[in-house]
C-alpha cells in the first residue's frame, strides 16, 4: 500500500493494516465455519429424515430434531457474524484508502 506513494508507514498505518488483515482472516474463518456447519446440518437433516422414515410429525420429541434446531440457530448467528465481519472488512478498507491518500 505504501510503496506506490513512496511514503514510510508510521505506527498507525501499520496498526490499521494489521487490523484490516485480521478482519480479513476472521471473515475467511467464518466463511469456512459457515460452510462446515451447513454441511453438518444437511447430513443431520438427511439422517433425521431416514431415521423418521421421512415423517416429520413428532419433531419436538426427536433428539436429532432438537439438535438440528439448535444448530440452525447457531448457523443463523454465524451468518450474522459473517455479514458484519464482511461489512467491517469493507469499512476498514475504505478507511485505509482514505488515510493513505495524500
Amino acid at each position: 500500500m505504501f510503496e506506490s506513494n513512496r511514503q514510510i508507514p508510521d505506527a498507525a498505518d501499520l496498526e490499521r493494516e494489521a487490523t484490516l488483515q485480521l478482519s480479513v482472516d476472521i471473515d475467511t474463518q467464518l466463511n469456512m465455519m459457515s460452510t462446515a456447519l451447513k454441511e453438518t446440518i444437511e447430513r443431520l437433516n438427511q439422517t433425521s429424515l431416514a431415521a423418521n422414515g421421512g415423517d416429520d410429525n413428532d419433531d419436538l420429541h426427536q433428539p436429532i430434531a432438537q439438535i438440528l434446531k439448535v444448530l440452525n440457530v447457531h448457523h443463523n448467528s454465524l451468518l450474522w457474524i459473517d455479514e458484519n465481519a464482511s461489512k467491517l472488512t469493507h469499512d476498514m478498507g475504505e478507511i485505509a484508502q482514505k488515510i493513505s491518500r495524500p
